[in-house]
């Protein structure tokens, strides 16, 4: 059983209901920001972490398939940098919700600050979430995101996944057999090339061409950001750049 608070080469996995107020508020921040609420659609952060941090801790059974077996299974933590002690995310993972098998795990919706965007982090944490599970017997494990967030999929690509069809969803499922080592970089290289051409049959040229464009200027905003221009303000114009590309969510303001 994979306890409260796990510790792994690079980082500290910490359940929220070990969280400080300072450290949920950090995570409310990150989960208004728009560039991060576009894939996560927390509409109430505040609520949403509080209630996350209220629930029991998993019993990781195998148990009938509905919603509350899902808050059973799975399991939200908070992730730390072991050497900074920064909180760089959060990350959701136990048993797969929609396969219900022993062997069989996932992992989800996870959020890396926008602040530390570029650093590497979400491989890292796939990585180490993969050796953490296997000595709890896993096989399998499995991981989605939202159908245009090429930035989680291609974390998950370098990380050693592959391509599972689609989940209930309609979202590219990814999977990682645990039982094998991990792919060269050569085979990584023809899995991304091959993701970038399954969006392109799914959703279209033109898409992709918006998606990119938008990705480039998240980049862009980075650049300008790291080189010490306001955050707060270059949020804000970019959002509105980006949203007359492509529609975002509404701005996630909270409570």
């Amino acid at each position: 059983m994979i306890e409260k608070v796990v510790e792994t080469k690079s980082f500290i996995f910490k359940a929220f209901s070990l969280l400080s107020h300072e450290e949920k508020s950090e995570i409310v921040r990150c989960w208004k920001n728009p560039f991060c609420a576009r894939f996560n659609a927390v509409n109430e952060p505040t609520s949403s972490v509080e209630e996350i941090a209220s629930l029991p801790e998993p019993t990781f059974s195998i148990i009938a398939r509905n919603l509350e077996g899902w808050n059973d299974t799975n399991y939200f933590r908070a992730v730390f940098d072991k050497k900074t002690e920064e909180i760089i995310g959060v990350c959701r993972f136990g048993m797969c919700y929609e396969k219900q098998e022993k062997g069989i795990w996932e992992f989800g919706l996870f959020n890396v600050m926008m602040k530390q965007w570029g650093n590497g982090y979400g491989v890292k944490m796939l990585q180490e979430v993969c050796k953490l599970v296997k000595p709890e017997g896993i096989q399998y494990l499995y991981a989605g995101a939202d159908n245009d967030n090429f930035g989680s999929y291609n974390a998950m690509i370098k990380s050693g996944f592959k391509y599972a069809g689609l989940d209930s969803d309609g979202d590219f499922s990814f999977r990682r057999d645990l039982t094998k080592p991990m792919p060269t970089n050569e085979e990584i290289d023809g899995e991304w090339q091959r993701h970038k051409r399954r969006y392109i049959r799914k959703f279209g040229k033109k898409r992709f061409d918006r998606l990119n464009k938008i990705n480039n200027l998240i980049k862009e905003m980075l650049e300008r950001i790291k080189a010490g221009e306001n955050g707060d303000k270059l949020i804000e114009e970019y959002y509105y750049i980006c949203n007359e590309i492509e529609e975002f969510p509404e701005k996630c303001e909270g409570e």
